[in-house]
């Protein structure tokens, strides 16, 4: 679970194209509670329906990880106007982004190299999601789906939470 990120209780989570591929071929091996919450993200139920149907405590948890393999999306927020973006948002007080394009090209390169390491194949979605990142801040939108999708990785099991503080201190605006 990526730290400082929460889900708005008011969306509606519907399947994407590749989420409802995934209830025919079972391609991405998941979890059953991680199955179960994709069948029923159906955009008819709010984010607060899915936890009060208590599937499993990790609710939101399973809700980034499916978001983050783009099996399911942000249909639109309840009672507001229909918006993606602003479902999952960060927590207060977040640090300054760096503005130097050289340490944001070095925290790129570091987080591709590990994902083709850990991820393999897998990996060319969120490559090439980070490869088109313009800027820190764009980057460190598309941290929070590197994360998750290397806690899926057994190559990767006990580096994570370094390379996650690598990356956000390379992100972060301080000098030092």
């Amino acid at each position: 679970m990526p730290a400082g990120f929460t889900i708005d209780e008011n969306c509606l989570l519907v399947k994407t194209p590749r989420g409802r591929e995934e209830i025919t071929l079972r391609s991405h091996d998941l979890h059953p509670l991680q199955r179960r919450l994709l069948i029923v993200a159906d955009g008819t139920k709010t984010v607060a329906d899915l936890r009060a149907m208590r599937l499993t405590q990790d609710t939101d948890d399973i809700i980034r990880l499916l978001i983050g393999k783009e099996l399911i999306a942000i249909e639109r927020r309840v009672g507001t106007m229909p918006a993606t973006a602003a479902a999952v948002t960060p927590a207060p007080a977040a640090p300054a982004l760096t503005d130097d394009p050289h340490k944001v090209r070095q925290v790129k390169d570091f987080m591709m190299g590990v994902a083709k390491r850990c991820l393999g194949l897998l990996a060319a979605d969120i490559v090439e999601r980070i490869e088109k990142a313009p800027d820190a801040r764009c980057l460190m939108s598309l941290v929070g789906q590197w994360h998750m999708a290397l806690r899926e990785s057994k190559k990767a099991h006990g580096y994570i939470d370094g390379w996650l503080e690598e990356v956000s201190s390379g992100l972060s605006g301080d000098t030092g």
